[in-house]
């Protein structure tokens, strides 16, 4: 057992195999509740629901997924945004032997709730600037470099690129980076989803 919390422990009934690999950190910036990159082989989520916004991009193969019983896919080069309390799953889209993706956790307030319904209804955007934009904030956030860099990379920050997603820019600013930022790696994680 790890010294340090678990952040993504998901519910399910058998061990995740070997070689699917989890990776999730609360990084010390606001309004990003956890970041998650997954390499997932195999394997499907079970149903669950987030107290937060998910907002992901895949870097390779493709994800099939339900949200509240509609069928969705998500592939590279697209934005997928899963709205808090919405039921959804995920396993590897057919002919996919598995995929990777980069994801992060937005508190619930970040996006105003009247997006949920929009949210449901197109979970893709189809936005390469926006695409290329998250990946820079992942890369920044992966290497624990200068959150005020990464404020750059934000799709959401003022100093960002205008671009025609719907992505409110947010009032607030990125703190200096904070030892206290908890960081978690498992190959094969079970038990439950705690969001």
């Amino acid at each position: 057992m790890a010294a340090w919390p678990v952040l993504y422990d998901l519910d399910v009934e058998e061990e995740i195999p070997r070689r699917c690999t989890i990776e999730a950190w609360a990084p010390p910036v606001p309004a990003i509740t956890e970041v998650f990159h997954a390499h997932i082989v195999d394997w499907a989520y079970p149903p669950h629901c987030h107290d937060t916004w998910a907002v992901l991009i895949v870097d390779d193969g493709a994800i099939r997924y339900d949200l509240d019983t509609r069928p969705r896919g998500a592939a590279r080069r697209t934005v997928t945004i899963l709205p808090p309390g919405v039921v959804h799953d995920g396993r590897p889209a057919p002919g996919a032997t598995g995929f990777r993706k980069r994801e992060l956790y937005l508190r619930a307030d970040f996006l105003p709730a009247a997006l949920t319904g929009a949210a449901v209804d197109r979970s893709n955007i189809a936005d390469i600037r926006l695409w290329t934009a998250l990946a820079g904030l992942h890369d920044c956030l992966a290497r624990g470099g200068d959150l005020r860099d990464a404020e750059g990379r934000s799709p959401w920050s003022p100093s960002a690129s205008p671009h025609t997603s719907p992505w409110p820019r947010g009032p607030w600013r990125w703190p200096p980076r904070s030892d206290s930022a908890t960081r978690h790696t498992s190959p094969g994680t079970s038990n439950g989803i705690h969001r």
